[in-house]
C-alpha cells in the first residue's frame, strides 16, 4: 500500500521498495476471532526479533480459555501504557480519577486487594 501511495503522488522510488511477501504460519493463529487483530498486531510488533520462528507467548486457538485470558491481560497492559503516556493530555485527570476510586475502595479488606494483585501479577508472569 505504501508503494501504491508513492506511485499515486509521482514518487518514483516505489519499485526499489518492493519485496516478496511471505505469510508465516504461526501456531497461535486464530481462525474465528475477528475482533482482536489489534492486540495480536501490537504483541507481534512488541516481540518480533526478525525471524519467522519467534514466539510471542500466545497459546494456540485450541486453548481458547488461556488465549482469551492472555488477550485480556494484554488489553490491560496496552491500555494502561497508552493512558499513562506523558503525551496523553488527560493523564493528570485520569490519575485523579484513579486516586478517587482508590479512596472509595479503602473500605474493602486490604488482604483481598493484596490477593487480587498477587493473582494478577502471577497470571501475567505465567502468560508472558
Amino acid at each position: 500500500m505504501v508503494c501504491a501511495y508513492l506511485d499515486s503522488i509521482g514518487c518514483n522510488i516505489s519499485k526499489t521498495m518492493m519485496a516478496e511477501i511471505n505469510r508465516v504460519e504461526m501456531p497461535w493463529r486464530m481462525l474465528h476471532n475477528k475482533v482482536d487483530c489489534g492486540i495480536f498486531a501490537m504483541r507481534h510488533m512488541e516481540t518480533f526479533i526478525g525471524s519467522t520462528t519467534w514466539q510471542c507467548g500466545f497459546d494456540p486457538e485450541k486453548e481458547l480459555e488461556k488465549q482469551t485470558r492472555q488477550i485480556t491481560e494484554l488489553r490491560y497492559k496496552y491500555v494502561s501504557m497508552i493512558l499513562l503516556l506523558d503525551l496523553n493530555n488527560f493523564k493528570d485527570q485520569l490519575l485523579e480519577y484513579a486516586k478517587e476510586f482508590s479512596k472509595s475502595m479503602e473500605g474493602r479488606k486490604e488482604d483481598k486487594k493484596r490477593d487480587l494483585f498477587k493473582e494478577h501479577m502471577q497470571r501475567q508472569d505465567e502468560t508472558f
